[in-house]
């Protein structure tokens, strides 16, 4: 069962939830959702750019943070 348009894959939720579930929290992860590993790593950065008094790119980055969403 191989999926080919994106309504094949909107009905995925109901052949295989567990992978469905797992699959939107990685992708949830990736985005950098706070509660999930991907968040540290932007938080990070944009920490350290702040400390190198480099605002305007600290400033950038978070609004593509954002966007990303």
């Amino acid at each position: 069962n191989s999926s080919k348009t994106i309504k094949d894959i909107g009905s995925a939720w109901n052949v295989s939830p567990h992978i469905m579930s797992i699959s939107m929290l990685i992708l949830m992860s990736l985005s950098g959702m706070p509660p999930l590993t991907g968040f540290m790593p932007k938080w990070i950065i944009l920490k350290e750019l702040t400390n190198h008094n480099l605002m305007p790119l600290a400033v950038v980055a978070a609004i593509l943070s954002i966007l990303s969403l």
